[in-house]
């Protein structure tokens, strides 16, 4: 009688699964993500958009980063993701929770909306500028200069970093010098 090794019965893939903590299996799922972003693969961006609506916040990032790279310029799609346009993207991308996965995507929003002057996208950048956290505030800062760099049509822009500097937020108003 042949005795059954108990990766071939399924027992150890089982226990992995259950004594394995959530967050490595988030990092697991992350590293998957940037190789398929690596990669040129096609259908990356379809695969890597949703994940931004994970529940690890490391996984949110690591979709983001891969976004970046992966999407086309004015990527309608993407960037309604990151702005939190979509009812099942509220509360992600620049909304999301993790300062770390605001400041990834406002950087994602300034690459894939480069020189195009995105209304929507420049408009969520600004709010930003009253983000508690300075690191996004400085990357909306950065992103906002790459959205609207080239477009003499921005002259409303400069209307609302002028009524931020007269704001009560004193964030808000450094961000905007």
């Amino acid at each position: 009688m042949v005795a059954q090794r108990p990766e071939d019965r399924g027992e150890i893939q089982t226990t992995q699964a259950h004594s394995c903590p959530q967050w490595l299996h988030g990092i697991a799922l992350a590293k998957r993500l940037q190789k398929h972003a690596s990669q040129g693969d096609p259908g990356a961006v379809d695969a890597i958009a949703p994940r931004i609506r994970h529940p690890n916040s490391s996984v949110r990032l690591a979709a983001v980063h891969a976004l970046r790279h992966v999407a086309n310029k004015l990527d309608s799609c993407v960037l309604e993701d990151l702005l939190g346009q979509n009812i099942a993207s509220s509360g992600f991308g620049l909304d999301d929770v993790s300062c770390e996965v605001r400041v990834a995507a406002a950087e994602a929003v300034g690459e894939i909306a480069e020189d195009s002057a995105h209304r929507r996208s420049c408009q969520k950048l600004l709010q930003l500028f009253e983000d508690e956290d300075w690191h996004v505030r400085s990357a909306a800062q950065k992103a906002l200069v790459k959205v609207s760099h080239k477009d003499a049509e921005c002259h409303w822009i400069k209307n609302e970093l002028i009524s931020l500097l007269h704001g009560q937020k004193w964030s808000a108003k450094v961000s905007a010098l």
